[in-house]
């Protein structure tokens, strides 16, 4: 081997988002690509590292319960997978679009109308406010269609009762993030379907289809009150930190600016600002010192856990690069090729994003560590770490 040649090793952390529970699976492949290259791939599947629980409950006038379902969730919808792709690269490199309901798409993947990033006050931004009427809310609908969902859905197949607010925020704990409605019925139909919206502002205010699911149908009449719960589960891969990120996304009525609490890398809790007008002193702050994300290598074979706030023993790191999709229909993945300084035994990878809290001073957060095979890298090889996120796989 020609010893002037950089090494590199390459370990994949692919991040399979099933909304069907399943085993977890984990390979180790060795192989040779090139003479200066040796190529280390690790995949995992998390299986219900992101479930979805939709519980449907009927009750009359006098509140006497007639009807109940519960169900797995059937799937992500290509609109949510987008805004949850934002997480995890540059806003303005998503490339992606989100789908009106009039069947418009309007482009998430430009510095007009960033997907995630807090707003100035021309651009409003999936997490952003703009004026009084594009308040951010979240809204939910009940149908009578039948169709399977697909992933490309943007309305209910028959949407029979008008958008109603969810009756609460979204909040999180303990890996499962809850949001909830509750719409009367204006007359007899049965109910079949149920699906969940957000109104916001990218380019004019809009709504978007996030979640779409069928049941077993229930027969309701008028002054019936059919009430929607959603849980999103997650399991250890994820962090607590992801958690609080997804459930500020369900906002009932923002009216002016929202927060949330995160934990940082030192372990400390602080509040920054997740929907508001102001570009500063949010979450995704790009003003921010240093990379808006990143990715760590660590040396600890140590177990996921949700309350994980830091790799156990972080030893490197990396800017992530802002890549477009790369996978296909609607999976994605971002990469960070790190400079290894010493010779290392290799355990543990993490991603983390970076802004404002709401004083103003510079964090970072991690959202996902993992674990893998020890993996032996020596000093001055790199190591590429790739986060693929797949969805409905």
């Amino acid at each position: 081997m020609n010893t002037n040649k950089t090494e590199k090793a390459v370990i994949v952390a692919s991040f399979f988002i099933f909304l069907l529970a399943g085993s977890l699976l984990a390979n180790m492949v060795l192989s040779k690509q090139a003479e200066d290259t040796l190529v280390i791939s690790h995949d995992i599947d998390l299986g219900s590292a992101f479930d979805t629980i939709l519980d449907v409950t009927v009750t009359d006038k006098d509140g006497t319960v007639k009807a109940t379902r519960q169900k797995v969730g059937d799937l992500v919808l290509t609109n949510f997978a987008y805004i949850i792709g934002g997480v995890f690269k540059n806003p303005a490199a998503l490339g992606g679009s989100v789908e009106a309901i009039t069947g418009v798409k309007q482009s998430t993947g430009s510095s007009v109308y960033p997907t995630l990033k807090s707003t100035t006050t021309t651009s409003g931004g999936i997490w952003g406010l703009y004026p009084t009427s594009y308040y951010r809310r979240t809204y939910l609908a009940v149908g009578t269609g039948t169709n399977t969902p697909s992933v490309s859905d943007y309305v209910l197949q028959t949407e029979v009762e008008s958008k109603t607010m969810i009756a609460a925020d979204g909040s999180y704990a303990s890996g499962n993030v809850t949001f909830y409605g509750a719409v009367t019925m204006t007359a007899s139909r049965t109910i079949t379907e149920a699906g969940i919206y957000a109104y916001m502002y990218i380019g004019s205010g809009i709504y978007i289809l996030l979640l779409r699911d069928t049941f077993a149908g229930i027969s309701v009449v008028s002054t019936d009150t059919v009430t929607v719960s959603y849980t999103l589960m997650i399991s250890a891969g994820f962090t607590n930190n992801f958690g609080t990120l997804l459930a500020a996304f369900f906002p009932r009525y923002a009216t002016s600016t929202m927060t949330a609490q995160f934990q940082d890398t030192a372990g400390s809790s602080f509040t920054t600002n997740t929907i508001g007008d102001a570009v500063n002193n949010c979450l995704f702050d790009t003003n921010a010192a240093g990379p808006w994300a990143c990715a760590r290598i660590g040396t600890s074979s140590t177990a996921p856990s949700l309350s994980d706030y830091e790799l156990v023993s972080p030893v490197e790191s990396a800017v992530i690069a802002a890549e477009p999709i790369t996978e296909a229909s609607i999976n994605f993945s971002v990469s960070s090729t790190i400079q290894v300084t010493a010779d290392r035994t290799l355990y543990e990878a993490g991603f983390y994003t970076r802004g404002k809290d709401s004083s103003g001073s510079d964090r970072l957060i991690m959202l996902i560590r993992d674990t893998f095979d020890a993996t032996l890298v020596s000093n001055g090889r790199q190591v590429t770490v790739i986060f693929k996120v797949y969805f409905n796989v």
